[in-house]
């Protein structure tokens, strides 16, 4: 995954959910868990001029920072990646830009599941493995 450069800042904290077909705004599409065991969230978004951010999600008690990268091939599609929570507990998210360090966006959201990524050394992009939905039964 290939980092972009800097784009315009947003000033009004946006309200983040998981996403649906009519959404415009911010939002995860999904979360997923690479090789080392790490949560990757998978957000949209509402257009290519959102600021770089990171994301700090707490989670019984415990606040982590996920690092974040911009897909070059799709600039609406971010991953962020950092310590996996255990399956159906509930995360609150707070976005912030990198530059300025301002609170962007916020939600809570419960996650139900993971789905495995790995990284395509082809293109750069994750992409998932059929048949590897995590927890496998």
């Amino acid at each position: 995954m290939t980092v972009m450069g800097s784009c315009k800042a947003k000033t009004d904290t946006a309200s983040v959910t998981l996403c649906d077909k009519d959404d415009s705004g911010l939002c995860v599409v999904a979360f997923g868990s690479d090789e080392q065991d790490n949560m990757l969230i998978n957000f949209h978004l509402p257009d290519g001029e959102y600021p770089l951010f990171y994301v700090k999600a707490a989670n019984s008690g415990t606040v982590n920072v996920y690092s974040c990268e911009v897909l070059t091939a799709d600039p609406t599609s971010v991953f962020c990646t950092g310590i996996r929570p255990p399956l159906g507990e509930r995360l609150d998210l707070q976005i912030y830009s990198i530059e300025g360090d301002t609170l962007i966006a916020q939600g809570q959201i419960v996650v139900s599941s993971f789905i495995r990524v790995t990284a395509n050394p082809m293109v750069g992009t994750p992409t998932t493995k059929p048949g590897t939905a995590y927890p496998n039964p």
